[in-house]
């Protein structure tokens, strides 16, 4: 079964929530700040959503994005420590 578009697979152990925390508190800024940085990218993503993404919610790919330029950030920072987990509805080769 797919996933809808607006969603995407996050590690389990909530490592890219873990990543966008750290890299937003390296730059000294609150949830708030970061969410209005966002904004004026065109996330439509609120405080109270960000709070749930940095508890381990998955997160939009739209607002990912928006995250990672925010944060003048790479996608291999957002993944770091990101381990593939084996999904049962894909047959292995």
């Amino acid at each position: 079964m797919a996933k809808s578009n607006d969603q995407m697979i996050v590690s389990k152990d909530g490592t890219v929530s873990a990543n966008l925390r750290r890299l937003r508190t390296l730059r000294g800024w609150t949830q708030t700040k970061l969410v209005a940085e966002m904004q004026l990218l065109g996330s439509t993503a609120s405080l109270t959503t960000w709070k749930k993404i940095e508890g381990g919610r998955n997160i939009k790919a739209e607002d990912l994005v928006a995250a990672k330029i925010a944060l003048e950030t790479t996608f291999d920072e957002l993944f770091a420590g990101v381990k593939p987990t084996k999904n049962p509805d894909i047959a292995p080769d």
